[in-house]
């Protein structure tokens, strides 16, 4: 996650030492700091961090010792870039600090923590928490995880309800039969209560009704104020409280008294996050018309947010919860459970589990609302739903009227299984599938139809027909086998989980004997799957892209598993990808390989696995006997001349003395005042210089090994072509090349060359960067050639370099990867060409509505442009400023340079045509239209029939355009209960009515 879009929420980020000296952070931020620039967004560092940073470079361990000098080299830099800002404190340990620092400014700010330490991103996310501050900001923390910051959604603490007055755990009683129904039949009231309704608490508080926030079929929710102190009346803080107001008919003997039973019980079922009745509330005729709950939320100013739609529909979660991850998703799941839990150490039960009932935020903080359903002794649920109602129920028809029988633990079970599933799989239910009738008919059939395998069982339920391919059979194929085969078991053959181990499961005992799995619930496989993930062994996609990719490699095929650990195969996988491999001794002790898919653009799952195949193969082909190693002391002169030594400069000595170094910290002295020798002076005894030595050889190694590092990357690139099992990685002080192909000695020696290169870096106008890379790359692309041409003519042999030239765009630097004079010459001319006014002989600056930007800088227009004037990019080129900024701007704009008058009247005119589109018409999307997409696995354009049956020849970028806004905001996506719209624009009039037309009456087909 990018933690710089947190500005949006006007975020004071604040960074703990242990993230600085994560290895991965500062890559992280540097990938990340345009973004911080832009927003004008800093990382706060307090000096108890820069204090622990400074301690940290006095200790023995050199690594530590290391990466703490780099951080403190790394926050002046940030501070010079006004990325980072020094903040002073009152001193002490940096924990403490940011304890008081978030305690003294949760109200008036949104704070965010960056931290590894756990305990202390617990503590801090506590402070979210509150019972005398009523206006408590977000408060969030990040953790470094895979080399991207991840939220820390910490588990819920189970929740205390021993009665200690009695000395045992209070419990509700459990009765055999439901009131009579003569507790139904509704009672009067002579007065409802609306806004401006002054009403008094069982303990005779009075309150005022002043706002109702929302409506439902029982009753209306209002905010209120207190007019009058009252003695142990917990309301008497009314902002952070809300009052249910029944509807006129759906007061009765029933409803009153189970609320009355919670309220009596107050105190002994006080259960973190369940708003419980905590009065009961009666209007000027003392006739009983609601009661008061706390406000779901920790804070007044916090947002909750129901499971549905926000968490079940991929586009709305997608913008609610951005930031979070599977980790994140299995957490709420152990939370929810949890807390149910706990609910049935009450005996009590909440009957129907509504997803609109169950609220969440962003810190996976779970809260229970409309608890006056919930069935407690012989008080039963009223209302169900067929998703969440056991199948024996609904074949018994029993849900003509839920208050005529009391649901029992084996029922509940059947309906948390299912919230769990559809947490798991987004918004999906157990028994949904291609051809399904309706809920009802599907739970009633058990027609559960995601497939399951298990060989040892001789079990194999296949119905792959009936699941859409793609999304859902992506995620249930990541799932563990123990949660796909409690899904299983459940929804199949009927044999139900339970929600809690019925034992305590011991760290030694087998998961995978039968006998023990039965007495596995739902907590512990939670908790499993959890680890599993958080340590990397299985994706942490919500929404993976592709199935599983697994394998089982009997060891005793081959011994390349014992001449190479698979430890060195996963940093070569590592070097070629990007991404490391999961392994682990799988069944009939076979070596078990995972390739985990990662949260990445360009490397998938299916990919991982490809690259393990050829790297498996090539091994075992050429028993390692095409790896060649290279030490650093062959790449680098550096280390040659270190060895040199022979005399010892008295200023060095010199500063020695006066700054009281050790051999260490001299050797990062000379390293840092770029000395690139050291040598012996007489008055210097052997075994220091000895010393001294080794310690400056061994800091330029792991400089040089973090700076080759970034080389290789780029170097692999070249042999692609050719060499497609080229691995190369970097292990202690030694180079590892790994491939089969037989020019491997002529690879080692243009790596070497390679590495002993020096990197040619330019500085570019930033301006001139898109010029310089052309439309779709195609500059930079003839720039390769002509670099290839000159690097064949030295090295004398078929190479691909792909990479010589790499732009990075964000500092505005040219990296040139060859040590060829020629080439970096020519690069270096490439770009002082660049000088526009200079390259093209006309040019034109064309003003753009906003409205057309986006089909005016679309790759479509140009390409048809192109196409109609019959022209390429060498005749002219577009500049602009990105989408963002184009959008920011008052007068958006183009220019267009041009080799003559003549193409450009053209393309402006083509501009100016789209520019001034008049024909424009939209069409909300309805958030249930989502969920329908997702089932099926469908893309919003679906929507839209085929062009052939609208009777017009495609959607051409130059008369029309047809596209999905989804980008909508919170409050836009609330208010017109949409997750985007269609915006159709064009010169023809018909031919946008037709298909706005066509998308709404196909919207409504669905909806019906």
């Amino acid at each position: 996650m990018d933690i710089s879009i947190l500005k949006n929420k006007d975020f004071k980020i604040f960074i703990d030492t242990s993230t600085l000296l994560e290895p991965n952070f500062k890559k992280y931020f540097n990938e990340i700091s345009p973004n911080l620039k832009k927003r004008n967004t800093g990382v706060i560092i307090i000096d108890a961090v820069i204090d622990e940073l400074k301690g940290h470079q006095k200790s023995t361990d050199r690594n530590l010792k290391n990466l703490a000098a780099n951080a403190l080299e790394f926050i002046d830099l940030g501070v010079e870039n006004n990325i980072m800002a020094k903040m002073a404190d009152s001193g002490g340990y940096a924990d403490n600090t940011f304890q008081a620092i978030f305690t003294k400014f949760r109200a008036k700010y949104n704070l965010c923590l960056l931290t590894q330490d756990n305990a202390l991103g617990k503590d801090i996310l506590l402070l979210n928490k509150s019972d005398s501050v009523d206006f408590i900001k977000q408060v969030r923390v990040f953790s470094m995880r895979r080399g991207t910051m991840v939220a820390l959604t910490p588990k819920s603490e189970i929740d205390k309800i021993d009665n200690f007055s009695k000395g045992k755990i209070f419990s509700f009683k459990k009765k055999l039969k439901p009131v009579g129904s003569e507790f139904y039949e509704p009672i009067n009231l002579s007065k409802v209560p609306k806004i401006d309704s002054v009403l008094k608490t069982n303990k005779g508080l009075k309150i005022k009704l002043t706002k109702m926030i929302n409506k439902g079929g029982e009753g209306s929710i209002f905010e209120f104020k207190t007019l009058e102190f009252a003695k142990k009346s917990e309301e008497y803080s009314a902002k952070t409280f809300l009052a249910k107001i029944y509807h006129k008919d759906q007061v009765n003997q029933a409803r009153m008294d189970k609320v009355n039973l919670f309220v009596q019980n107050r105190e002994n079922i006080k259960v973190q996050g369940v708003c419980f009745p905590i009065s009961s509330l009666f209007n000027e005729n003392n006739e009983f018309v609601g009661y008061t709950m706390k406000r779901a939320g920790d804070s007044f100013s916090q947002g909750a947010f129901p499971l549905k739609p926000y968490l079940f529909t991929k586009p709305i979660a997608e913008k609610y919860f951005s930031d979070w991850n599977r980790e994140n998703l299995i957490t709420l799941c152990i939370n929810i459970v949890e807390k149910i839990n706990t609910l049935h150490k009450l005996n009590i039960l909440l009957g129907d589990i509504n997803p609109n009932n169950i609220l969440v935020d962003k810190n996976a903080n779970v809260y229970f609302i409309d608890t006056d359903s919930y069935q407690v002794e012989n008080y039963p649920c009223p209302v169900g739903t067929a998703t969440f109602t056991h199948p024996d129920i609904l074949k018994e028809s029993r849900t003509n009227n839920y208050k005529n029988f009391l649901r029992t633990n084996e029922h509940e079970r059947f309906a948390v299984s299912t919230l769990i599933f559809m947490i798991l799989l987004p918004g999906l239910v157990p028994y949904a599938y291609k051809g399904g009738s309706n809920p009802l008919a599907n739970v009633k059939k058990r027609q559960f139809v995601f497939p399951f395998t298990d060989k040892v069982k001789n079990i194999r339920h296949v119905k792959r027909d009936k699941v859409a391919e793609g999304q859902w059979r992506y995620i249930w194929s990541h799932l563990p086998f123990d949660i796909k085969e409690a899904f299983y078991e459940t929804f199949h053959k009927g044999e139900i989980r339970a929600i809690n181990d019925v034992i305590n499961i011991d760290k030694n005992l087998d998961l995978t004997k039968e006998s023990t799995k039965k007495l596995t619930g739902w907590l512990n496989l939670l908790n499993i799957y959890l680890k599993h993930v958080s340590k990397g062994k299985m994706s942490d996609r919500i929404y993976p892209e592709e199935y599983k990719q697994y394998k089982y490699i009997a060891v005793g095929k081959s011994d390349i598993y014992n001449k190479c650990d698979m430890n060195f195969i996963s940093n070569l996988m590592l070097m070629a990808t990007g991404c490391t491999l999961s392994h682990s001794i799988g069944k009939n002790r076979d070596l078990a390989i995972t390739a985990v898919d990662k949260e990445s653009d360009f490397v998938t799952a299916s990919n991982l696995m490809n690259d393990l195949n050829r790297l498996e193969e090539n091994l075992i082909d050429m028993q390692l006997s095409g790896l060649e190693v290279i030490n650093f002391n062959e790449v680098s002169n550096l280390f040659k001349s270190a060895k040199k030594i022979s005399k010892f400069p008295e200023s060095l000595y010199n500063v020695s003395l006066s700054l009281n170094l050790n051999p260490y910290e001299l050797a990062d002295y000379l390293i840092k005042n770029k000395k690139r020798k050291i040598t012996l002076q007489s008055r210097i005894n052997e075994s220091l210089y000895e010393e001294i030595q080794k310690n400056f050889v061994g800091r330029m190694e792991t400089q040089f090994a973090m700076n080759i590092k970034n080389k290789i990357g780029f170097f692999q690139k070249r042999f692609e072509s050719e060499v497609d099992d080229l691995s190369i990685t970097i292990k202690s002080s030694k180079i590892y090349i790994s491939t089969n192909h037989k020019s491997i000695r002529k690879i080692k020696e243009s790596l070497l060359s390679f590495c002993r290169s020096h990197i040619m870096v330019f500085d570019i106008m930033r301006s001139n960067i898109p010029d310089f890379i052309g439309n779709n790359g195609r500059n930079i692309i003839a720039l390769h050639k002509r670099c290839l041409q000159m690097e064949k003519t030295k090295y004398k042999q078929k190479i691909k370099a792909a990479s010589i030239v790499h732009v990075d765009e964000y500092n505005s630097k040219v990296f040139v990867f060859s040590d060829n004079t020629n080439v970096q010459e020519y690069v270096y001319n490439e770009i002082q060409k660049l000088d526009l006014e200079d390259k093209w002989s006309s040019k034109k600056t064309v003003y753009i509505y906003k409205k057309s930007i986006h089909n005016i800088i679309s790759n479509d227009f140009f390409n048809a442009l192109n196409k109609k004037l019959n022209i390429n990019n060498e005749d002219y080129f577009i500049y602009r400023e990105t989408f963002e900024e184009m959008v920011k701007s008052k007068k958006p704009f183009i220019r267009v340079y041009s080799t003559g008058k003549k193409i450009e009247k053209k393309i402006i005119s083509i501009i100016d045509s789209v520019n001034n589109w008049s024909n424009e018409l939209k069409v909300l999307i309805p958030n249930e239209i989502a969920q329908h997409l997702a089932i099926n696995n469908k893309q919003p354009g679906s929507i839209l029939e085929n062009k052939k049956t609208l009777k017009f020849d495609g959607l051409d970028p130059l008369k029309l355009s047809v596209r999905i806004d989804d980008k909508k905001s919170k409050e836009w996506i609330k208010k017109y209960k949409s997750f985007g719209e269609f915006i159709i624009r064009g010169s023809n009039k018909n031919k946008v009515n037709l298909i706005h037309n066509n998308i709404k009456n196909n919207i409504e087909k669905i909806l019906n």
